[in-house]
C-alpha cells in the first residue's frame, strides 16, 4: 500500500464523511493504476522472452487481463469520487 493511501486511511475514525470518501477513493484508484502497471511490465517482460514468431506464454494473456480490471475498477472508484 502506497503511503497516499495510507494516509486517506488514517485521516479519520473510520466513517466516510470523516475520512474524505473521495480521498480514499482517488488514492485507492492510484493505487490500482500502479498495479496495473506493473501487471502491464510483467506481461511484457515475459513476452520479450519469446521469439516473435512463437505464441506467448499463456502468463502474458493473464498479466494483460489483470491489468484492465485493475485498471477498470481505478476508473469506478474515480467516477465515483467525483460523483
Amino acid at each position: 500500500m502506497t503511503t497516499t493511501v495510507a494516509a486517506a486511511i488514517r485521516t479519520g475514525s473510520g466513517h466516510d464523511h470523516e475520512i474524505g470518501a473521495p480521498a480514499l477513493r482517488t488514492a485507492l484508484g492510484n493505487e490500482l493504476l500502479r498495479l496495473a502497471a506493473a501487471e502491464d511490465a510483467l506481461a511484457a517482460e515475459e513476452a520479450s522472452r519469446v521469439a516473435y514468431w512463437e505464441p506467448c506464454p499463456g502468463s502474458v494473456a493473464g498479466h494483460r487481463a489483470a491489468a484492465r480490471v485493475l485498471r477498470d475498477n481505478a476508473e469506478r472508484l474515480f467516477r465515483s469520487a467525483a460523483a
